[in-house]
């Protein structure tokens, strides 16, 4: 039968009506969560334990033959090109300088062209004692705060040893170059040392010296005086740790040598020698007089050798902080 051009318009248009239902009703069943249905109509081809599993599922509960699929399987390989995340350094946090919480000496050093004087306190707490000084009203704390970017500090052993050597050397004027400038009516005030393998000599004034150049300037670690009467003793002890050839100790010098060809001038009694020496020339305390001389001497001789040590160190830490400045090359 020919249909008039009215009657293939209206078909055609009839056609394509139902042909947008039913791509509507189709998207419709895609769209469905499977989540919210508990009965599963028998339009697929299943057999009916299946059926009667799916419709006896719980809201929350999956089938368990469900299997995710909203990612293609070329989607869900890890991506390896992607940029990865910028990661921002960690912020440094803010730290006020740290100081020792031990016993020592917090210093600063004042100098002019020719001459220099240290103003030191010696203190229980070095931490404690230079946090302090920003927010005290003394006179003493006061000079220590207007010098306050210029301070030093040296530790100690114990509180005390602080306080002998701060005695020793504190708000004295020293020439900054000492050999050009003593003579014998101004021997100055350091000690000086010559030594070798087999002697040494300390000299508690420049006019025992012969030639500054070849003795070490040891600064002012000590008194004449008292140094007399403690050096002998310890010359006394020390005849028991190495053959002595020769000595002296008198008002202006200690000088020792010792007999190399001695038997009894072994290895023992060469490291006792040289660390006598060391003592002097660094401040460096010899195991010996922990272990040997502190049982063997008297205590006032044991303390008075760590002072001597002590404040040779000392004056080795104010020189540092010279040379720093170029006043001492």
């Amino acid at each position: 039968m020919t249909l008039d051009p009215l009657d293939m318009l209206v078909q055609e248009t009839i056609n394509l009506t139902n042909a947008v239902s039913i791509c509507k009703n189709g998207n419709r069943n895609r769209n469905r969560d499977p989540y919210s249905e508990k009965n599963t109509n028998s339009n697929t081809n299943t057999n009916t334990n299946t059926n009667t599993n799916t419709n006896n599922l719980e809201d929350d509960e999956l089938p368990p033959d469900f299997k995710f699929e909203f990612l293609d399987q070329e989607d869900s390989k890890p991506a390896e090109n992607l940029p990865r995340p910028l990661s921002l350094p960690l912020p440094i946090p803010l730290t006020l300088p740290l100081y020792p919480q031990n016993p020592g000496i917090v210093y600063f050093i004042n100098q002019n062209v020719s001459t220099f004087t240290i103003k030191a306190q010696a203190v229980k707490n070095i931490g404690n004692y230079i946090n302090s000084i920003k927010t005290a009203a003394s006179s003493t704390l006061c000079d220590f705060a207007e010098n306050f970017d210029s301070l030093n500090y040296f530790t100690t052993e114990y509180y005390e040893l602080a306080e002998v050597i701060t005695d020793q050397i504190k708000n004295r004027r020293f020439p900054i170059y000492e050999e050009d400038v003593c003579n014998l009516s101004d021997p100055g005030f350091s000690w000086w040392m010559k030594e070798s393998d087999y002697s040494f000599k300390v000299c508690f004034r420049s006019h025992g010296t012969n030639s500054s150049d070849q003795h070490s300037k040891l600064g002012p670690i000590g008194d004449s005086s008292l140094a007399l009467k403690r050096f002998k003793g310890l010359l006394t002890y020390a005849t028991t740790l190495f053959p002595i050839k020769q000595s002296i100790v008198d008002d202006r010098q200690i000088s020792i040598i010792i007999d190399e060809s001695s038997h009894n001038f072994d290895e023992n009694a060469k490291n006792s020698f040289n660390g006598i020496k060391k003592l002097f020339l660094s401040g460096q305390e010899p195991p010996e007089l922990e272990t040997i001389f502190k049982k063997e001497l008297s205590k006032t001789l044991y303390y008075y050798l760590k002072e001597l040590a002590g404040t040779r160190r000392f004056w080795i830490d104010v020189e540092s902080k010279l040379k720093k400045t170029r006043r001492i090359v």
